[in-house]
């Protein structure tokens, strides 16, 4: 329902986010900007980096424009 892929990503932050709004007061994504400082070659970067709201070079995704809309 949901690809590995930057729209997959965005369409489910937008159904979280539609969930949230019948059901709670908001929604958090922790962690949206844990991106290895040395991009793909990095040891040290989180195994959730793949999540993140920002590409390897800093750029924000298309999920981020979901956050902090009230549309």
């Amino acid at each position: 329902e949901f690809p590995p892929s930057r729209d997959g990503q965005k369409a489910f932050i937008e159904e979280l986010r539609n969930l949230t709004d019948s059901l709670g007061t908001g929604l958090v994504y922790w962690g949206g900007e844990l991106v290895a400082y040395k991009g793909t070659q990095a040891q040290d970067g989180s195994p959730y980096e793949n999540q993140a709201l920002f590409s390897f070079n800093g750029v924000a995704l298309p999920a981020i424009s979901v956050l902090g809309s009230n549309d």
